[in-house]
């Protein structure tokens, strides 16, 4: 994301040197997220557009719709087995072949069910009828869930409660306008190297499109001039990217405006990092949606703020001192595209969270105290504050939303637009002044598997080893 021309890189551009292949998941690796509706038999082999159905018990999960559309004789599932083999499904719905994992069905964004093939019934052998006994002291349950704002909790009970509530707050969306316009360029068009980048484009459009003024954009393209001129010809501009779209993320060069334009182009032949790959890569496919959505989603924050024209993060200057800290703005960019990420590829979201947070700067690692990551300067670089600000605000974005709720969580961007000052909304939205909100992060460091607080940021912003 580039603002007042300094280039921040992001967590996603080193990811693009670590993210290990991302393989498809059989009925023995991690199936759908959300709960089951239940199993379904098919009773011989069937065939659905092309694709195979072995006889046999499947598990049926719905996203963003009713189990009862799709289970029973008349559900979904059931008219789609009948159908001819190679017969189309019946407007809007579309098999995803691309979707990794159990075999999904969707009729938009967020909008769908998957169906998994359960491995073979465990037999039940039979048991002699026991001597009756004693019967034993109840064990008391123990409430593993997360306290709100607590500072000694399993880390999963956080990442997975933050995940839980963006997941739940996405099946919501079903229904709210989606404003969005998507521009692609012919030479692309057709080309499996943009195929995800339009998918997760419109996935990530139908949860936040309806957020923008008017609506958003997004042009997609081969040839950087080609871009420009199509951001220009649908009422954007590139002022806040000095009207070039070159920077560079390993094979992709992206541009946006502080409004809602968002460019991209896809590069041919080597990337900067000697790769001949692109996004079909089965090593670049959560870089390649991963990048598009955490920076749409900065376009996101903007338009909640209503702050085009105001400061988006804090660069140091006193105009700026009310605005978001840089660890607000960037964390929470990741954490939604970690988020997207593992719904759209349907993994598992602790590992596409292990992947963005597996980038380490040279030097300390997150050692901060969190407040030291609030200023970003424009020609700072790419050091190790702002390095850490992507990690340990991916962290503490999940820390908030474990504590609040996603909806929540967005309604500090929308009240900013009204007060002008993130630690009035912050506080009026939490119930907590970002001084306690501070403090208790800091108290739970150990529960969030941080390192502890080893340097600090001095008063002119220079970073120091605490002496003993």
């Amino acid at each position: 994301m580039r603002f007042k021309g300094s280039i921040a890189k992001g967590l996603l551009i080193a990811l693009a040197l670590t993210l290990i292949p991302i393989t498809s998941y059989g009925t023995d690796h991690a199936g759908p997220k959300t709960p089951s509706c239940g199993n379904y038999k098919v009773t011989k082999n069937e065939v659905i557009v092309g694709v195979k159905f072995p006889k046999g018990t499947y598990q049926v999960n719905t996203f963003g719709m009713s189990c009862s559309k799709v289970m029973g004789s008349k559900g979904l599932f059931s008219k789609f087995l009948k159908l001819k083999d190679k017969d189309p499904l019946p407007k809007p719905w579309r098999y995803l072949a691309g979707a990794v994992g159990a075999p999904k069905f969707s009729s938009g964004p967020g909008v769908g069910f998957r169906v998994q093939l359960l491995t073979s019934t465990p037999r039940v052998s039979p048991t002699p009828t026991p001597t009756p006994a004693p019967s034993p002291e109840k064990t008391p349950t123990i409430d593993n869930s997360f306290v709100p704002w607590s500072t000694e909790f399993a880390i999963e009970k956080v990442s997975e409660g933050a995940f839980k509530s963006f997941l739940d707050w996405s099946k919501e969306q079903t229904l709210s306008p989606r404003k969005h316009q998507v521009i692609v360029q012919d030479t692309v068009k057709d080309s499996k190297k943009v195929e995800d980048l339009q998918k997760i484009d419109e996935f990530t459009s139908g949860l936040f499109s309806q957020y923008f003024k008017t609506k958003s954009v997004t042009v997609l393209g081969s040839d950087e001039q080609w871009v420009i001129s199509q951001i220009f010809a649908s009422g954007g501009n590139l002022r806040n990217s000095q009207g070039r779209c070159n920077e560079r993320y390993d094979f992709l060069d992206i541009c946006m405006n502080r409004d809602s334009h968002f460019g991209m182009v896809v590069l041919d032949g080597e990337s900067q990092f000697g790769k001949v790959d692109d996004c079909t890569h089965p090593n670049r496919r959560l870089f390649c949606t991963s990048l598009l959505s955490h920076e749409y989603f900065h376009l996101v924050q903007i338009n909640l703020a209503d702050n085009v024209e105001g400061q988006h993060w804090n660069y140091g200057f006193e105009e700026a001192k009310n605005s978001f800290p840089h660890w607000f703005v960037e964390g929470s960019a990741n954490f939604i595209a970690s988020a997207i990420a593992s719904i759209y590829l349907d993994g598992k979201y602790s590992d596409f969270r292990k992947q963005s947070l597996s980038n380490r700067p040279r030097g300390p690692h997150m050692a901060n105290a969190l407040v030291d990551y609030e200023v970003i300067t424009p020609n700072q670089g790419w050091d190790e504050i702002r390095a850490s600000s992507y990690n340990i605000g991916h962290i503490a974005t999940e820390y908030m939303v474990a504590s609040i709720g996603f909806q929540k969580f967005l309604e500090i961007w929308k009240d900013y637009a009204v007060t002008k000052n993130f630690y009035l909304s912050f506080e009026k939205v939490t119930g907590i002044s970002t001084t306690t909100f501070y403090s208790k992060f800091e108290s739970a460091r150990q529960s969030l598997r941080i390192p502890p607080v080893t340097w600090k940021r001095d008063e002119n912003l220079q970073n120091k080893i605490i002496n003993p």
